[in-house]
C-alpha cells in the first residue's frame, strides 16, 4: 500500500515514487534506473501500461531492504525537504491499519525510492508484451509494443535492457503516445475519515460481487414495473414503452449447447433488452483467438428466439474497470452499448421516491444507492479516498 504515494504531488508540489514491494532495488545490478513504466496486472505474457515516470533521483543507496538507520536518515530527509500529504509527514502516515516499517529481524521498508520530475498517462491504452503466443491488437485506440519473448519479471517488478530498453526509450521521449497533463495531483484537504458509503453490502464484504448487485437490479425492476419503465426510457435510451417481464441468469441454448447466462433479460411485448453487468471481472471467450466472447452468443441467441422484436443490448460497467470489448470480441459483441455505473446511480437518484415505493424492497433503497456509488468512482478517485483515510488514522 505505501506505492500510494506514486499517484499524489506531496504538499510541496514534489512527486515521491515508491517501487514495490520494499521500496529498494539491487542497486549492484542496477546502477542506474532512467524511467519506469507503472503496469496493470501482469498475465498471459502482457501488461497494460498505466503510467510512465521520468527524471528519477535516487533517495537512497540501499539494497532491496532498508536498514533501522537508513529509515531514520530518510526520517531526517522528509522533516527537512517538508514532505507531506495533507499536512503530515511522510513518515507519520500509515498505509494499512497494520502496516509497520518492519524489525530488526526482518528489514525495514524505505519510505520512498526516487523523487521524480514527471508521471505522464498513455494518450490511447498501451499494452506491452513479451510472449509469442500473446494476441496483438489492430486497434487505432490501442498501442502494443513487443518485448523480447524471453523477459522476465519478478515479484512485483522487472527490469528492461538491452534492446527492449532502447525502444521503451524511445517511445517514453515520443510526445505522440503520452497526454500532456499530468495525472498526478496534490490530494485533497483532509476532512472525515467517518465511511459515508456504509451500507449492508459492505457488512458482508460483498461491494465487489457482481452477482449481488445483478440480482439487486432484478429485484428493483422486477417488482416495480414503472420504475424499469422510466430506466428504459431514460438511460437505455428506448423511446416506445412496453409493458417487460424481467428474468435474471437467463440460459442461452445456441446449437444444443449452454453458451452462458444472460444476466438480466427485460421482454416486453414489442422489445427485448439484454443486460450484461461487470464490475472487476471482464468478458468470457469462448475461442482461443480471442474473436469470440459470450456477448456474441447472446446476440445470435436473441435473434433466434425473438425473432419479431426490436433488440437491444447493454454492458453495465464501473468507472474504474473500462472494458474493451472490440479489443476481445472481434465478432458481434461490438453491438452491445456500454452503461456506466454513474448513469445508473444518477437515474435512482433522481428517482428515491419510486425506488424507495418498491414492493418488499423499497427499505433497502439507500444503502442500494449508497452500494452504487462507489462504483461511479475511478480508481484514481478511489485511491485518494484511502489515502485521505490512512492520514487520518
Amino acid at each position: 500500500p505505501h506505492e500510494i504515494i506514486n499517484l499524489f504531488r506531496s504538499d510541496n508540489g514534489n512527486i515521491y515514487i515508491y517501487v514495490p514491494p520494499y521500496g529498494g532495488f539491487s542497486t549492484r545490478k542496477h546502477r542506474k534506473i532512467e524511467a519506469i513504466l507503472i503496469t496493470g496486472n501482469w498475465s498471459n505474457g502482457q501488461a497494460e501500461v498505466l503510467y510512465a515516470v521520468t527524471g528519477l533521483e535516487l533517495l537512497h543507496e540501499g539494497g532491496k531492504k532498508a536498514t533501522k538507520d537508513q529509515c531514520h536518515e530518510l526520517e531526517k530527509k522528509i522533516i527537512e525537504d517538508m514532505i507531506k500529504y495533507g499536512g503530515k509527514f511522510l513518515h507519520e502516515i500509515k498505509m494499512s491499519k497494520t502496516s509497520e516499517l518492519g524489525d530488526e529481524e526482518n528489514g525495514y521498508i524505505f519510505y520512498m525510492t526516487f523523487k521524480a520530475e514527471n508521471v505522464t498517462r498513455p494518450k490511447k491504452r498501451m499494452f506491452l508484451t513479451w510472449n509469442e503466443n500473446s494476441k496483438e491488437y489492430h486497434d487505432e485506440n490501442i498501442d502494443t509494443f513487443r518485448l523480447d519473448s524471453h523477459y522476465k519479471y519478478q515479484r512485483q517488478y522487472g527490469y528492461l535492457e538491452g534492446d527492449d530498453y532502447k525502444k521503451m526509450k524511445d517511445i517514453i521521449s515520443n510526445p505522440n503516445y503520452w497526454a500532456e497533463e499530468s495525472p498526478v495531483k496534490q490530494i485533497a484537504t483532509p476532512e472525515s475519515s467517518e465511511d459515508d458509503d456504509y451500507s449492508f453490502l459492505k457488512l458482508i464484504h460483498k461491494q465487489y460481487d457482481e452477482t449481488i448487485y445483478t440480482n439487486l437490479f432484478y429485484e428493483f425492476f422486477s417488482k416495480n414495473p414503472i420504475l424499469f419503465n422510466d430506466f428504459a426510457k431514460e438511460v437505455l435510451k428506448i423511446k416506445t414503452d412496453d409493458s417487460y417481464a424481467i428474468f435474471k441468469e437467463f440460459t442461452t441454448i445456441n446449437e444444443g449447447f449452454n453458451r452462458g447466462r444472460i444476466d438480466l433479460l427485460a421482454e416486453g411485448e414489442n422489445n427485448v433488452i439484454v443486460i450484461e453487468n461487470k464490475l472487476k471481472s471482464g468478458l468470457n471467450g469462448l475461442d482461443k483467438e480471442g474473436t469470440l466472447s459470450q456477448l456474441t452468443t447472446y446476440i445470435e441467441f436473441i435473434e433466434e428466439k425473438y425473432q419479431n422484436k426490436n433488440h437491444y443490448y447493454f454492458l453495465f460497467e464501473p468507472a474504474y474497470n473500462e472494458i474493451d470489448i472490440s479489443r476481445f470480441d472481434q465478432r458481434r459483441g461490438r453491438e452491445f452499448i456500454k452503461i456506466k455505473y454513474k448513469e445508473i446511480y444518477d437515474f435512482f437518484s433522481n428517482h428515491q421516491t419510486n425506488l424507495k415505493d418498491t414492493p418488499e424492497c423499497g427499505s433497502y433503497a439507500q444503502d442500494f444507492l449508497k452500494a452504487l456509488k462507489k462504483h461511479t468512482l475511478t480508481m484514481h478517485d478511489i485511491v485518494e479516498l484511502r489515502f485521505i483515510k490512512a492520514i487520518n488514522r
